[in-house]
């Protein structure tokens, strides 16, 4: 009975570290096989509401934490200016705004596929962000010069300059920067959580992890572009446009009713150099900002070099859990995606667990391992919630290119709130709603036993971001009832009575329900998301389950780049309210679809455990070795040192134990060997 104690004890602290056979239940005296079953399914039905220990985060954590708070600060200052350049220095349309706002999505959630894929492969994650550091800085830099008049034919108007060359260049060089940083540092601030023998942390912390990470990245996208427009120039409130002798206006709203405006405006200020009597008589609307070379030379880039510094000081001191690149597997994803298609069975019976494509491969010659195979299908099953999850950020991207043409210039720009800056209230959401949730909502449901999975987060968050496009929808209907669009840009609004048009004019604090309940969307629907690719994906690839995680944001550019070519301001009411209609409907649809969701520890709990035989080995070393060798005899004592929960020791079950298990058995069969050879000299 004590070795089956020893055995169950054994697979149950591999699957929770902590919890023996003989603390839920005594007298187990079957088969191991069915103690394994009755210790899992006894640790299924407390494993719901689970009484889980926090892990203190580490001061490694912490830095990386500060990294990803630092260059989120840089992207989102840079992303949230890119409009108001893009349209009123480069002279971009609203359809070639989004398609240029897609594009920056796609680019930045599409590559960290590539990055994720090398840094699991081949660099290490580690590697992967020294790579992406300084490739990152190159074209922030690029992106400062092409805001300065060295890059302008005629600044501040582009008349042959080179400037939106410039501009595009330094989005792609940033991209690609992007990609290999983005997919692994949220990876690896849950490696620095480890504990000595490599374990994850508790399910509990992860969440705590993620929702914090999660707040430090939308402080970041916060503080910057609330100090951005203040820099820019474009905001009364803030700083003048510092250049001397250059100042840029809009339209006026009445600009229609002067005879020297008539062909010019709308939109002629900000596209075409005026003359000296339509500067004086149209140009009498909201300044443009011309400060652009400030706030990314003077804010973004220094915030960003103080976040890699931060990280390369974390590296010296107090250094970093570091994982290996585990080698590469694409080869063998490719060969295992071919069998499928081809249909090869190996006609063994099925293990209920999806993707039963990939299950026939195992045991059938020239195809993976069948661990390898069960990666693989851990990894797609995971993955396969992220498709939908698309028209999330298709939603999410749309607000700020259809908010900003919604706002510009039809809204009334109030103090230093701006068409810009009204959407860093998204960000201000979140800080406010990641402490509430952590704090109040999520603990009290777990007090009432109410259980939200990955899956009810998910799609509740789609939801709510369907209703705010819904609500964008209602804000449009009366911006069109007070005027027309003369074209297919927003700047060519006219006002139905422009004379009083003031009067009619809606403020920009309108959009403040919209970008809130974005932020809240956020918080319920994409760190859940953040949560599932981390916990959901197999040791050896967690970059690049976190990579198809990111590329949702991808996913929605590229509805983005289908969607916006049809998009004109004119139209742009139905495109609100279907958009929002179809993103609510998804909500429930990912609920019924996926409600059943099994992935990781839940699904294969052996990729965790390694090998449920050799576990039970660890835990029974004793009785299969006697007395024989030291070395041998200090294993288990190590493994029970480990199993009675005290430090110093090897996880049963663990890679550690695995490879030292292996290593031993051979020892043993050596020694066997040797002890029958000198029996037979005897």
């Amino acid at each position: 009975m004590t070795d089956s104690i020893i055995r169950a004890d054994a697979m149950l602290s591999a699957r929770r570290p902590g919890v023996t056979a003989s603390s839920l239940r005594t007298g187990l005296e079957s088969s191991l096989r069915s103690v394994y079953s009755m210790g899992h399914s006894a640790l299924a039905s407390v494993a719901e509401f689970p009484d889980e220990e926090l892990t203190p985060f580490t001061l490694a954590c912490f830095l990386v934490i500060a990294v990803e708070l630092g260059e989120r600060a840089t992207y989102y200052t840079t992303k949230l200016l890119y409009p108001s350049f893009a349209t009123q220095m480069l002279g971009m349309s609203s359809s070639e705004l989004n398609i240029l706002m897609n594009f920056n999505d796609f680019w930045n959630y599409g590559n960290p596929l590539l990055g994720a894929y090398l840094a699991d492969a081949f660099l290490g994650r580690f590697k992967a962000i020294c790579l992406g550091a300084p490739i990152y800085v190159l074209g922030l830099s690029l992106l400062v010069l092409s805001s300065t008049p060295l890059a302008f034919g005629d600044f501040p108007y582009l008349e042959g300059g080179w400037a939106k060359i410039g501009f595009w260049m330094s989005i792609t060089v940033m991209g690609v920067g992007c990609g290999f940083i983005k997919p692994c540092v949220s990876v690896f601030a849950a490696e620095q959580l480890k504990d000595e023998n490599g374990n994850d942390a508790s399910p509990r912390t992860l969440e705590k992890l993620y929702l914090w990470w999660y707040l430090a990245i939308n402080i970041g996208s916060f503080v910057g572009p609330v100090v951005a427009p203040l820099l820019s120039g474009g905001t009364e409130a803030g700083l003048p446009n510092l250049l001397p002798g250059y100042e840029k206006f809009q339209c006026s709203g009445n600009a229609t009713l002067i005879p020297a405006c008539e062909g010019y405006c709308p939109g002629g200020c900000t596209t075409t150099p005026p003359t000296p009597e339509q500067f004086s008589e149209c140009c009498n609307g909201p300044r443009v900002a011309l400060n652009y070379w400030l706030v990314w030379g003077c804010w973004s880039l220094p915030m960003l070099l103080l976040a890699f510094l931060t990280f390369f000081l974390g590296a010296w001191r107090p250094g970093y859990v570091i994982s290996p690149p585990q080698g590469s597997y694409l080869g063998d994803f490719f060969k295992a995606l071919w069998g499928a298609v081809r249909c090869l069975d190996n006609k063994k019976p099925s293990d209920g667990k999806g993707m039963r494509c990939f299950e026939r491969l195992k045991g059938i010659p020239g195809m993976p391992s069948d661990r390898l195979l069960d990666e693989f299908r851990m990894m797609l099953i995971t993955s396969s919630i992220f498709l939908p999850f698309s028209l999330f950020w298709f939603a999410n991207s749309q607000m700020y290119s259809w908010g900003y043409n919604q706002c510009n210039p039809a809204l009334k720009i109030s103090g230093w709130v701006d068409c810009n800056q009204i959407q860093i209230m998204n960000s201000l959401a979140i800080l406010v709603t990641i402490p509430i949730f952590d704090f109040g909502l999520y603990p009290l449901l777990a007090k009432f036993r109410v259980r939200l999975t990955h899956i009810h987060k998910i799609s509740a968050g789609m939801v709510i971001m369907g209703c705010c496009l819904l609500i964008m929808g209602g804000l449009q209907s009366y911006i069109n009832k007070q005027g027309y669009y003369s074209g297919p840009s927003s700047t060519s609004y006219v006002y139905y009575d422009p004379k009083n048009y003031k009067e009619h004019q809606a403020s920009v604090y309108w959009q403040v329900p919209i970008f809130w309940l974005s932020g809240v969307a956020e918080v319920v629907g994409n760190i859940a998301t953040l949560e599932l690719a981390y916990v959901g994906s197999p040791p050896s690839m967690k970059s690049l389950v976190m990579a198809f995680g990111l590329m949702t944001s991808c996913g929605g550019a590229i509805i983005g780049f289908i969607v916006n070519p049809f998009y004109t301001s004119s139209r742009s009411i139905y495109f609100q309210y279907v958009t929002g209609a179809i993103t609510v409907l998804m909500g429930p649809t990912i609920w019924f679809f996926w409600r059943n969701l099994r992935t990781g520890r839940d699904l294969m709990p052996e990729l965790f455990e390694e090998n449920l035989k050799a576990v039970i080995r660890t835990g029974s070393m004793g009785s299969l070795v006697g007395q024989g060798g030291g070395s041998l005899m200090e294993f288990r004592g190590s493994l029970k040192t480990s199993m009675d929960g005290k430090p110093g020791g090897y996880e049963m079950g663990s890679k550690n134990a695995m490879e030292a298990l292996t290593s031993l058995q051979g020892s043993l069969k050596k020694s066997i060997q040797e002890e029958g050879e000198e029996e037979g000299e005897e």
